[in-house]
């Protein structure tokens, strides 16, 4: 790879890589800094989104959630086990 093609490549990436926390950032209502801290960090707890203001809104009752959601649209099959 040419230094020239390495330098209009770091471009692009580093240009996209702002261009998606300013997205995200401006979606959010939360500082540009905070995203780039939450991307960098990589794998992120469901709390620490939540606190970094990436989500809304969590739940720890998911099985009830699809139970009320299988209640409406009908009995549905369980999902098969994968070993």
């Amino acid at each position: 790879m040419s230094p020239e093609f390495h330098e209009t490549l770091d471009y692009l990436v580093e240009s996209s890589y702002q261009a998606v926390q300013e997205i995200i950032a401006a979606g959010r209502g939360i500082p540009r800094v905070h995203v780039a801290e939450a991307i960098d960090h990589a794998f992120l707890s469901a709390a620490d989104l939540k606190a970094l203001g990436l989500v809304s809104a969590m739940t720890r009752e998911f099985p009830s959630a699809l139970s009320q959601r299988e209640r409406a649209l009908g009995s549905m099959a369980e999902p098969e086990k994968v070993t």
